[in-house]
């Protein structure tokens, strides 16, 4: 009996430890949660969850707009694209973009529907707030055949 609570109390303290080495690691890490940087000054996506509703099966065009709410000049410096097997995202305007104090930019995305039925894919731009950040984008929907 003594030996199974010995084998507990060690596993338990194991776990503790790396909790909070875990814990240690995400207080140190550059990166920080996507409502975060959107509250505070600099560069964020206006509407960082998009409903398409309808859209038609084939190559289909949107806008995805940043805004710097900031008083200097923010970049985005990459974006993570997304394709699931029933859509494919990409940009078609070049990266990285520079954007003004108080400015916002719009950039087009090509969003390619492979089939009929709900579609979603999500994104990651990265932008340069006194070091990188993500910012999620998820884009969904529902392709429908043209008749």
């Amino acid at each position: 009996m003594l030996h199974w609570a010995f084998r507990l109390s060690l596993f338990t303290a194991l776990l503790l430890m790396g909790f909070a080495a875990w814990s240690a690691w995400r207080a140190d890490s550059p990166l920080v949660e996507s409502e975060e940087i959107s509250s505070a000054q600099g560069l964020f996506v206006e509407c960082p969850d998009y409903d398409l509703g309808s859209v038609p099966v084939g190559e289909n065009f949107i806008n995805i707009v940043l805004t710097n709410n900031s008083a200097t000049e923010h970049r985005l410096v990459g974006i993570h694209g997304g394709c699931t097997w029933m859509c494919c995202l990409s940009t078609v305007d070049d990266v990285p973009i520079a954007i003004g104090p108080h400015q916002t930019h719009t950039i087009r995305f090509r969003v390619i529907v492979n089939n009929h039925g709900p579609f979603g894919s999500d994104m990651t731009f990265f932008v340069d707030n006194a070091g990188v950040r993500p910012l999620p984008v998820s884009v969904r929907g529902v392709g429908i055949v043209s008749p």
